[in-house]
């Protein structure tokens, strides 16, 4: 009897270490995510045209999103779904109905919260206010104020507080700071710096005994890197807004880091931040396991490849028939005939350097303003390049979804140098930069190190500092968006860009590829020298 109470004991002490050492799970949170929907009802490629056949590069679409949704929350009924930001522009189905169709479909996908992504305001708060009202969710922002709409300010607020097993479980919105510089409604809202509100909105969640905070970021990839470092008490960032794909698969090609992106803060704990592309091409979904502490001590998940072979929700698949059936005539008018596919920067999904879409459309921009010497276009504009064969409305929509003004500025040689420096300041291989310019009758190259254009040439001919050239451009840049200097427009034509576009392309044929613009190793130039 003694040595089987000895045993017993000495095995109890031994769990007894081990659960000391180990401490067992307290509670766990089941999360999934979108972002950046950019209103692709219908699946896309890899080149982000729409597409409908049954390949394997053939992703996404609202009703196979729907699908993935509801199989989740059959697993989990505590599931957490959130969205952060970026639902409007980018289609034909926004361009021409607006979030009239988007609002009731994301309305049954019955998120926790939403955030605003800075694409949310490319028609106003008007446009966002009708969508916020038929969505029926949680929209949260904690460094926004809405400056002509008292309601919406009212409405909207920083941060939602959930239960989940228990626990209260805080969601905190942010909104990128370029939205001031980067949206032509920014004098509608007035944007606060994001470490800022996030750490403020903390200390409030805390003081109502939230356990874990969630901040729902409309800022970027690196900079949710950023916020998980500096500001502590974030637990988990499901962010948005830089179209980053994480991803655990070795195999897939598109990912830049690891889902989730682990982030160890000022006081040693781990942040996990989490998002999943663009276009609904993928779909977030992460389990996280808690201690009594409230620290995360275990996790998995996924961005969830939303492929071909997810039966699409029926409900949803009419209401997306529906809507296509109301843009398919005016969007299927033929434009042109591609002879080849007009890509974007070579193995990227955006456009910088030797991107072939960029030049076509900038070419035709220049030939629709006579008087100009030459086009510049911001590569933030362009979305997506176009595959051979005929080419529509609603493929050139889903290049050039955000339409502006087409003016004329004038500026000297050594301003245009500046404005070219300004544009790769910021110049990424790996990543979109929206200022990055795509030009028609200018050319240059750059060096990849120190970002400064050099080889500067207008129509074959050498840059003169001092002469005063004259450009054809969006009036987004010329009013001063994406931090650009601003230069009061001396002409204001009647057509929109996307419309200069739509007709030259129509009436032109495709010229070939110049390759305009040229990127240069710092090694190489060393060498040249």
């Amino acid at each position: 009897m003694e040595g089987f109470v000895r045993f017993w004991g000495c095995l109890l002490f031994l769990f007894i270490c081990v659960f000391q050492s180990h401490p067992m799970f307290a509670y766990t949170i089941h999360l999934m995510h979108t972002n950046d929907l950019h209103a692709h009802f219908l699946p896309s490629d890899q080149n982000s045209q729409v597409c409908t056949d049954q390949s394997p590069n053939c992703a996404g679409g609202l009703s196979r999103i729907k699908t993935l949704i509801d199989q989740e929350r059959d697993k989990y009924k505590d599931l957490i779904l959130l969205d952060a930001g970026d639902r409007f522009s980018g289609t034909i189905f926004y361009t021409l109905r607006k979030s009239q169709d988007l609002a009731p479909i994301l309305k049954t996908f019955r998120y926790d919260a939403l955030t605003i992504g800075n694409h949310e305001l490319d028609d106003g708060t008007g446009e966002f206010r009708s969508f916020f009202d038929k969505v029926d969710t949680s929209v949260v922002v904690s460094n926004v104020r809405f400056l002509k709409d008292s309601a919406l300010d009212k409405q909207i607020t920083p941060s939602k507080i959930i239960t989940r097993n228990g626990k209260k479980i805080g969601i905190i919105g942010v909104l990128t700071e370029e939205t001031q510089t980067a949206c032509e409604h920014a004098d509608e809202i007035e944007i606060e710096n994001v470490q800022r509100a996030v750490a403020r909105e903390i200390q409030h969640l805390k003081r109502q005994g939230v356990h874990v905070i969630i901040v729902l970021s409309h800022i970027g990839y690196e900079a949710d890197q950023k916020l998980a470092q500096t500001v502590p008490g974030i637990h988990i960032i499901v962010g948005g807004h830089s179209h980053t794909v994480l991803s655990n698969d070795p195999d897939n090609k598109e990912a830049v880091g690891d889902y989730p992106t682990v982030v160890i803060n000022s006081e040693q704990k781990p942040v996990l931040i989490v998002t999943a592309g663009v276009f609904g091409r993928y779909v977030g979904r992460l389990d996280v396991e808690f201690n009594e502490q409230n620290i995360p001590v275990s996790w998995s998940g996924n961005a969830l490849f939303v492929h071909s072979s997810i039966k699409p929700d029926p409900a949803i698949e009419r209401r997306v028939n529906y809507a296509y059936q109301l843009v398919e005539r005016q969007g299927q008018e033929k434009i042109t005939t591609l002879k080849e596919d007009l890509l974007m920067t070579p193995q990227k999904s955006f456009c910088s350097e030797s991107c072939h879409i960029g030049e076509v459309l900038s070419n035709a921009l220049l030939q629709g303003a006579s008087d100009a010497d030459m086009a510049l276009l911001n590569a933030g504009g362009i979305r997506a390049g176009l595959s051979k064969g005929e080419v529509t409305l609603s493929d050139l929509i889903d290049v050039f979804p955000f339409d502006s003004k087409a003016v004329l500025i004038q500026m000297t040689g050594q301003q245009l140098i500046d404005y070219l420096s300004y544009a790769l300041k910021s110049y990424s291989s790996t990543d979109r930069t929206n200022t990055f310019l795509q030009s028609a009758g200018l050319s240059y190259s750059f060096d990849a190190e120190t970002r400064q254009p050099f080889n500067i040439l207008i129509h074959g001919k050498p840059l003169q500092k001092n002469r005063i050239y004259t450009i054809v451009t969006a009036s987004f840049l010329a009013n001063g968006g994406d931090g650009f200097p601003a230069f009061k427009p001396i002409k204001t034509f009647p057509q929109t860009l996307r419309g200069i576009l739509h007709q030259q392309l129509k009436k032109n044929p495709i010229p070939s590829f110049k390759n305009n613009i040229q990127k240069e190793e710092a090694s190489t130039l060393k060498k040249a020298a």
